[in-house]
């Protein structure tokens, strides 16, 4: 399956390291929005808690390509 740590299948790098990429902005808003959170909860900011909502729809919106991602690779496997 793989030859030299690279997978033999064409597009399967290219796949993951895409994949890779948007786990990584993914947990970007995750991490800002769990910073949020924690600001809010600490000042009891109305503000930094609607940024957490907000932050949501972003993760969840991110959540789609990376859930496309992952199946084009196990699709191309």
């Amino acid at each position: 399956m793989t030859l030299g740590g690279k997978h033999s299948l064409p597009g399967i790098e290219w796949c993951l390291e895409k994949l890779r990429e948007d786990i990584l902005l993914m947990a970007s808003f995750v991490r800002r929005s769990v910073s949020n959170a924690k600001k809010g909860w600490v000042r009891q900011d109305e503000d930094d808690c609607s940024a957490v909502i907000a932050d949501d729809e972003e993760v969840d919106l991110s959540e789609k390509p990376v859930d496309r991602g992952g199946t084009n690779v196990l699709i191309r496997l």
